[in-house]
């Protein structure tokens, strides 16, 4: 073993342990709090990164001490257990709905949360930092070890996630850096050390308490303590969900969502879509869920039925478990079952339908990875409603059920987004096409509206069908064609200019695209939401806390930056290229960052599954990125200009290109898209793995205080950024996202001569 290689190893396993807790937290905290919580938590934890190197650059007498990195590691192992246990013991009550607690009554827990996070991302800085400082001569090769360690992680989380459950997930992560520190005392320290002592008993210590959580995971659930427990006859809990069944055919989603199969019910089994369609249809279900609308298309005698749902746990227990309770419903000869992204589903599909439905589906199963999916929900956008106005029959009819709200918000953004569609798509006068309907009373505590478009104009003979049912049951229109109504539909289809009614209406009612499928964002950040706080923390705060987080984590940057910018005043007064540093490699960190968050939302719509985009993306990017730093080590230092310059073009391509390109191809094979993707983040992560190694060299191997600098500036613009994209990506969509990631590498660009002195 050469000096270098138990040093690779450690800032290889160091980054397996940081990306493995990273993702399995998002999936711990998605079950109390909406995913947008979650990034507010990610977020700040990162710091902990920009910290490291904040301190190391402060303390530079600690460079070169191998005593620090087995510290370290153990201080990792040990936050990381004692963030899990905060966790557990101090889960507050839930208190918006099944499991879902108010984060703003909860925001010490949170916080608590959070600081156990940026310890833990703390220890894990220091290491990386000192073997950076210390190897810098090497640091292609270090660079890549960390990047490859960050990929394994991502996949080793899901894997874990998906075979053990989320808290043995964050148990083996903590498990990782006691090899790491193994390894410093093995091969780092000959010697012995007396001091050495307290370090081996904490890992003692910690290796002990993940044995016991490993042995006995029951007694990481969060519910413990708490009546939500006693509710609960089953669970599992994957990388995708944790699904709570609370009776036999009753399940809730990640505390919140729920599906019954007796729900509709409540809705007093109405559904107007079958009196628009011919006899025995054929019925495809998009989120069929425990099968509530399943039993409705078999009672109204379907043909045949194309069952569709994200969530493997809920149709496993619906085909097995539970199928004595649903009437077997599932395993009946002319029900099909996808387990699948619904609108995936369908495009994948040549077959056509005389009836799709899709009732009240959010498909907050893909959006729970929080911090990392970061997709609203690709089910209700203009190329979406192109893809089910595809599949539809020459007569077939599209059944949508959203929330109305007074005034309305879902069914108003989902009309606007339907018309659109058809638009784009060819249709005339798509207005024809589309009816509005409202059953009577309140269900849930509001109201729900169905809207139904058709593939053929609404004739005069099917809106005679519709009105007669609509009157035996107490129904009423909202948009009716050729029908004058007070409503807010018919104004819209009635104005002047569409375009200055949406603006001047109370709430975001504007078409959702792929390009920005924040379908469920109605109002910007500012604007006060009336909306009882169950329905407030999904709609309002969501845009909120982007706002809220990026302020708090400016304020700690400043906070963790600042004391060494003023300990080394007299330093910077003499040498400017440590503020040059701060704006290359900020740009760079933050470059990558908005690349990585637009490619991870679009590629979710390319692979069909969150999930997928999450392990292939992240993975694909990190490990093609470490390559490049390794290649970037043997070039010529002159290139770097010219990679920075093909990294700025090869952006902005991107944003061009990559969304039309994944319209495309969603039809070929799954193995053939998982190429394509991986063939993608060759070039861009070879491309964006080389700046940071080439600005390393730039600043001189003579320099170890500049290497903490650097990675100090590095990690906080990439935590900053990441949230200045997303609310890029929110406000404005992925494409001004990625075109704004290139210009960061203009700068990078524009500064790197400087930063060579």
């Amino acid at each position: 073993m050469t000096r270098l290689t138990p040093y690779l190893l450690i800032a290889f396993v160091t980054s397996i342990a940081m990306l493995d807790a990273q993702i399995a937290i998002t999936r711990l905290l998605s079950y109390r709090f909406f995913y947008h919580y979650v990034f507010f938590v990610v977020s700040l934890a990162q710091l902990g990164l920009a910290g490291a190197g904040a301190l190391i650059y402060w303390k530079q007498k600690w460079i070169g001490k191998p005593s620090l990195l087995g510290k370290s590691l153990v201080i990792m192992s040990l936050s990381l257990l004692l963030t899990l246990a905060i966790y557990v013991l101090f889960s507050p009550t839930p208190n918006l709905s099944f499991a879902k607690t108010d984060p703003l009554t909860s925001l010490p827990y949170l916080i608590v949360i959070s600081l156990g996070m940026v310890a833990f991302n703390f220890a894990g800085g220091v290491v990386l930092t000192l073997l950076f400082t210390e190897f810098r001569q090497h640091i292609g090769r270090l660079y890549a070890a960390d990047l490859v360690g960050a990929a394994v992680g991502c996949v080793l989380s899901v894997w874990l996630m998906w075979q053990l459950g989320p808290p043995s997930a964050i148990l083996i992560a903590a498990l990782i850096p006691l090899a790491g520190a193994y390894l410093v005392w093995r091969y780092c320290e000959p010697e012995y050390d007396a001091k050495q002592l307290l370090e081996k008993g904490g890992a003692i210590v910690a290796a002990l308490l993940i044995v016991v959580g490993l042995i006995s995971p029951t007694y990481l659930d969060p519910n413990l303590g708490h009546g939500v427990k006693e509710r609960i006859i089953r669970t599992e809990w994957t990388h995708i969900s944790r699904v709570d069944a609370t009776r036999e055919s009753r399940y809730v989603i990640d505390g919140d969502a729920s599906t019954d199969v007796y729900e509709n019910e409540l809705f007093a089994n109405a559904f107007p879509e079958y009196v628009l369609v011919k006899p025995r249809p054929s019925v495809a279900i998009i989120g069929v869920g425990a099968g509530p609308d399943l039993w409705a298309a078999l009672r109204h005698r379907a043909a045949d039925v194309l069952a569709v749902d994200i969530n493997p746990t809920i149709l496993k227990w619906d085909q097995n478990d539970d199928s004595h309770t649903n009437g077997g419903i599932f395993n009946r000869p002319y029900v099909t079952v996808i387990q699948g992204e619904g609108r995936h589903a369908i495009q994948s599909t040549e077959r056509r339908f005389d009836l799709l439905v899709m009732h009240a589906i959010d498909t907050w199963t893909a959006s729970s990875q929080g911090a990392y999916s970061l997709t609203e929900n690709f089910l209700y956008t203009t190329e979406a409603v192109r893809t089910y106005w595809n599949r539809l029959d020459d007569e077939g009819v599209m059944s949508i059920r959203r929330w109305l709200f007074e005034p309305p918000r879902e069914n108003l953004r989902l009309f606007t987004t339907v018309l659109a569609g058809l638009k784009e798509e060819g249709v005339s006068n798509p207005e024809q096409h589309i009816v509005v309907v409202v059953p009577p009373g309140v269900a849930l505590g509001q109201r729900m509206a169905y809207l139904l478009f058709s593939k053929a104009p609404f004739e005069h003979q099917r809106l005679q069908r519709l009105d007669s049912y609509l009157q035996a049951n107490g129904f009423s229109y909202l948009y009716r064609p050729g029908t004058r109504l007070d409503t807010f539909f018919t104004q819209y289809v009635n104005a002047d200019s569409r375009e200055s009614f949406a603006a001047n209406y109370p709430y975001l009612i504007s078409p959702a695209r792929d390009e920005n499928p924040f379908f469920f964002i109605f109002q910007l950040p500012w604007e006060h939401s009336k909306l009882p706080a169950h329905f407030r923390s999904l709609y309002s705060d969501s845009a909120n806390v982007l706002f809220y987080c990026l302020l708090v984590l400016i304020t700690l940057t400043a906070v963790i930056l600042g004391p060494p910018l003023w300990a080394k005043r007299k330093d910077i007064a003499t040498e400017q290229r440590l503020i040059t540093s701060m704006l290359y490699f900020g740009a760079i960190g933050a470059g990558f960052m908005g690349v990585e968050l637009a490619v991870v939302q679009i590629m979710t719509l390319l692979l069909g599954h969150p999930t997928y985009a999450l392990s292939v993306v992240i993975m694909g990017l990190l490990a093609f990125a470490g390559l490049g730093s390794v290649v970037m080590q043997r070039l010529p230092l002159q290139l770097v200009d010219m990679v920075l310059f093909a990294g700025v073009l090869l952006i902005a391509g991107l944003a061009f290109t990559l969304l039309p390109l994944v319209h495309t191809i969603l039809d070929i094979g799954f193995v053939a898209r998982i190429a394509i993707t991986l063939a993608i983040l060759l070039v861009v992560g070879m491309v964006l793995g080389m700046p940071f190694v080439g600005g390393i060299r730039t600043l001189g191997e003579d320099r170890e205080h500049a290497v903490a600098w650097a990675w100090a500036c590095n990690g906080a613009a990439s935590v900053i950024g990441s949230n200045v994209f997303m609310i890029i990506m929110v406000f404005a969509g992925s494409r001004i996202a990625l075109l704004w990631a290139s210009a960061a590498y203009v700068i990078a660009f524009l500064t790197r001569r400087r930063l060579a002195g």
